[in-house]
């Protein structure tokens, strides 16, 4: 059994599923938004002045069409979207702001936002970035989009979740179709060059922004991330329960839509809905009921046989400490043991969402390396006999003889970045903090990376927006 079963059972999913239904038919989801409206009246779905009510087989018709699994492209390669066979680990996304190495956070530079497109495509642990890893700071805002998608392709090999922002002069869609036509041309290729994120507006709501960013990914023929993002009290009720199931209703509204303009596009249902702390009314992300509410959405994705994208080593700490590393792994294993397709904030980040770390990313991938071992299991072979090797040896012997058996490479994890030997040691090692040793991994990864060679046609594309 998967974590998220015990979290939401079938029994319960189909209750949620009903509830979902009951909440589209009776209250629906309101669009400000003139072309999806009128999409939705043009196919026979009932509107009164803003809000859209959908049945039963509206719903049941846009399912049906979500691909199970799809491709998901980069310049060099393709990955595959499929929970059950790999977990596909990203990037942060959407920090405002940037962590040194002494806990200093400061605004994001231009020079940070590459360094962690290194980070990200040296990684054997990360196979995605997100277009916005980090704000710039000393970029223009109208230029900011471009110089994202420009230093991600000439310092990352992998794919791209894409999320389009607004600028002074260019609508989101604009900026996502020209963000997708930059990668296309670029790649020398069509197909799914990126996975669109868009949000919906909690509660219960999509803007025009919100819409305008789905026609420009559907434009462009790209696979779609449609994503739920309550704050319980706030914009969704105070239980999780009733707040699990406005999200259901929020992405199926939207799913409804992007099938209907662009029928059997590649879908990924999504959610990071966050707790809330009522004194300061903020966001908590690093906390319990974030991952019961995305091991929870994990178990609607597999009713509706969609993939599934979560957020990821989620915390609300400020420093990379303690409370960074417990709120992350918490946040991380669940999910993992959930086998969710997509998992953004894999690594990096801190504050809610609102800090990023390159030791951060360092650590976190040390705990999703575990994570991933605990998904292993035991791998328990019925038609091995175990106890050949116990026989052999005598009663108060060991079992240290000859070669290290084959099993303790299989089987056992040791990280080489956390402290695993006895306090003599380790002083007798270097005696380094560990926050020291990823400091010192993140210098030596960024030493070691190796500049990428492109032919002159594509430096043409991107010159421009690399300074």
């Amino acid at each position: 059994m998967n974590f998220n079963e015990m979290i939401l059972n079938r029994k319960q999913v189909e209750f949620f599923h009903e509830q979902t239904l009951e909440l589209l038919e009776k209250k629906g989801i309101h669009f400000e938004h003139k072309g999806a409206l009128e999409m939705f009246e043009k196919n026979g779905i009932k509107t009164d002045g803003n809000v859209v009510f959908f049945t039963r087989e509206q719903v049941d018709a846009a399912v049906k069409l979500c691909p199970r699994t799809f491709e998901w492209e980069s310049r060099t390669a393709s990955v595959t979207v499929d929970g059950k066979a790999k977990s596909l680990c990203g990037s942060a996304a959407g920090p405002a702001f940037f962590m040194d190495s002494n806990n200093t956070v400061r605004r994001g530079q231009l020079q940070d936002y590459i360094n962690i497109a290194k980070i990200v495509d040296s990684s054997d642990q990360l196979d995605f970035g997100h277009s916005l890893m980090v704000d710039i700071e000393n970029v223009a805002t109208e230029r900011s989009p471009y110089v994202q998608v420009a230093n991600l392709l000439k310092y990352m090999d992998k794919p791209i979740n894409l999320t389009a922002m607004q600028t002074p002069k260019e609508s989101v869609k604009d900026v996502a179709k020209n963000q997708i036509q930059m990668i296309k041309k670029f790649y020398g290729k069509e197909g799914n060059v990126v996975l669109g994120g868009a949000c919906a507006t909690a509660p219960m709501h999509y803007g025009t922004n919100d819409v305008d960013v789905i026609l420009g990914f559907l434009e462009e023929k790209q696979p779609i991330s449609l994503i739920a993002c309550s704050l319980p009290v706030i914009t969704s009720h105070a239980s999780i329960a009733a707040t699990i199931i406005q999200n259901n209703a929020e992405v199926l509204a939207g799913l409804v839509l992007v099938q209907l303009v662009q029928p059997a596009t590649p879908f990924v249902y999504a959610t990071i809905s966050s707790s809330v702390n009522l004194r300061t009314v903020s966001a908590l992300f690093g906390s319990a009921e974030v991952a019961l509410m995305s091991a929870a959405t994990a178990s609607l994705a597999d009713y509706y046989d969609m993939p599934y994208r979560s957020g990821g080593a989620l915390s609300d700490a400020v420093a990379v400490d303690f409370q960074a590393g417990a709120e992350s792994a918490y946040n991380l294993a669940p999910i993992i043991l959930s086998n969710v397709d997509v998992m953004q904030f894999s690594c990096g980040s801190l504050g809610s969402l609102n800090i990023t770390s390159l030791e951060k990313y360092v650590l976190d991938e040390e705990s999703l390396k575990m994570s991933l071992r605990m998904r292993q299991g035991l791998g328990i072979d019925m038609d091995k006999s175990y106890i050949e090797g116990i026989m052999p040896i005598k009663h108060k012997g060991h079992f240290m003889n000859g070669p290290t058996p084959k099993e303790y490479f299989n089987e056992h994890f040791v990280s080489d970045l956390f402290c695993k030997t006895d306090y003599n040691n380790w002083q007798q090692r270097d005696g380094k903090q560990l926050l020291e040793r990823a400091t010192e991994k993140v210098a030596a990864r960024l030493e070691a990376y190796e500049e990428k060679s492109f032919d002159d046609a594509q430096i043409k594309g991107i010159q421009e927006y690399l300074q």
